[in-house]
């Protein structure tokens, strides 16, 4: 597995593959290396390359490379793949796991500033959550009110059932309950449950 934030090197081909430049995907060795042969010696990079006005000297070059390649991919040269992930986002089976895998070999390493550059991570504020300027950090949220008490409306006093409305009466409620249609006590209104003030 490749990740986007991978890149790697051939140093016996003296290529480099940028991170982000081919994307993430879950391929092969030999998979990733024609992919990389395909862009780099088809379309705009070989005509830049080859073309009537590119130097001999370049073309010269570029046709060799292209000749290393199609070894590699033969298995006629020896290679070695250097694959650099800054977020360790990729992930390279070995046929032999548990056991080490003696082609393999895992380097950790600590990011450099230019990686964490590259990847933004320089300008994340992870400590105190103080702003850059180097002023106050802003101030804290108020508190969050005490939520209201979960009354049941069918709790208190009850006067019906009636089939219609009877008139109003004060501090009850008309309306259809869980005992029937009837004036219930108005639970909302007897108890004080108007919002609370916030100190600020």
């Amino acid at each position: 597995v490749k990740s986007n934030s991978a890149g790697f090197t051939i140093p016996e081909l003296e290529i480099e593959v940028t991170q982000g430049s081919l994307g993430g995907m879950y391929t092969t060795v030999e998979g990733l290396l024609q992919l990389a042969k395909e862009s780099l010696f088809s379309g705009t990079a070989r005509d830049f390359a080859t073309g009537d006005s590119a130097d001999d000297d370049i073309r010269e070059r570029f046709d060799n490379l292209e000749k290393k390649f199609d070894q590699v991919l033969e298995g006629s040269l020896g290679f070695t793949l250097e694959l650099k992930d800054p977020l360790a986002c990729s992930f390279i089976y070995s046929p032999t796991a548990p056991e080490p895998e003696p082609r393999l070999e895992v380097v950790d390493y600590e990011r450099s500033f230019d990686d964490n550059e590259e990847l933004g991570l320089n300008d994340m504020n992870t400590e105190n959550y103080e702003v850059l300027d180097g002023s106050s950090p802003a101030p804290a949220a108020a508190p969050a009110p005490p939520s209201k008490p979960v009354i049941d409306l069918d709790e208190g006093s009850f006067d019906g059932p009636f089939e219609t409305f009877q008139g109003a009466r004060d501090g009850m409620v008309f309306r259809l309950g869980a005992k029937g249609l009837g004036y219930y006590e108005d639970l909302v209104r007897t108890n004080d449950y108007s919002e609370p003030s916030v100190q600020q």
